[in-house]
């Protein structure tokens, strides 16, 4: 009688272990099949964000290029890039588009900046390089998303001045010769002679790099700026910041700004 329902109960035992064993199987090839499918799909690529209308593009373009009419885009460009990392981040490009080209939030919202970088964003990077901002500058959003364009002539890079034959290049030579003459001599002679004070003792290059704040090795008129005021000590009642620029300009023979 014992041996009986000993062996009935290891059958009932067994009977209810069974459908569990099941299960855990049927968990095990589930588990499998979800690995092997994950495996076999490829990444899902990012979502493109909603790109801004294309009269702002088109406006974003124009001012981009027009910045650079006399200033290289390389000194343009490294201004707003303050961690030096050679790429414009969304919030350096922000500011690059806010202060310089004065594009208003209502304009071009910060969403639209980030989906902007990630259309010019060639690299996925999170950032924009040099390059492929003067891409978009010269093709506009022909260049978005990786997108290959080709130069055949009938584009200008940025910073460059379509056109410009030998007889425009003298034309410029001798207006910015003119501009020099109608500087005011007294002026001029009284800001070569601080100068030369305050480099008196001292290298010149020493003095220079410390007010070129972006490192180009170039002062653009706000550095120059800085300079006269805080180390010439020249007032604005004395040299305006306009003096400034028109002397930059007068002296600035490659345009580099």
């Amino acid at each position: 009688q014992h041996s009986t329902n000993t062996s009935r109960t290891a059958r009932m035992a067994d009977a209810f272990a069974k459908p569990n064993k099941l299960k855990d199987a049927s968990k095990k090839v589930i588990a499998t099949n979800r690995v092997q499918d994950t495996e076999a799909k490829p990444k899902l690529k990012k979502k493109r964000r909603k790109l801004p209308d294309q009269k702002v593009i088109d406006k974003l373009q124009a001012k981009l290029r027009a910045a650079c009419m006399d200033t290289k885009p390389q000194k343009f460009f490294s201004k707003f890039d303050k961690d030096k990392s050679g790429d414009l981040s969304v919030k350096e490009l922000e500011k690059l588009i806010r202060t310089s080209l004065k594009i208003t939030k209502k304009e071009l919202s910060e969403k639209d900046i980030s989906a902007l970088v990630q259309a010019l964003d060639d690299d996925q990077s999170g950032s924009i390089s040099i390059e492929e901002l003067g891409d978009f500058v010269e093709f506009g959003a022909a260049t978005f998303y990786g997108n290959e364009v080709t130069r055949d002539g009938s584009t200008t890079k940025w910073g460059e001045s379509k056109g410009d034959s030998e007889a425009m290049k003298n034309i410029k030579r001798k207006s910015r010769a003119k501009k020099r003459k109608k500087l005011d001599e007294d002026l001029m002679e009284k800001f070569r002679t601080k100068l030369q004070a305050a480099t008196f003792g001292q290298s010149p290059s020493e003095l220079f790099k410390s007010f070129d704040k972006s490192g180009d090795g170039l002062l653009d008129a706000s550095e120059l700026t800085s300079l006269v005021r805080k180390e010439l000590k020249i007032a604005s009642s004395e040299l305006t910041d306009d003096d400034i620029k028109q002397f930059v300009n007068a002296v600035d023979d490659d345009k580099s700004g």
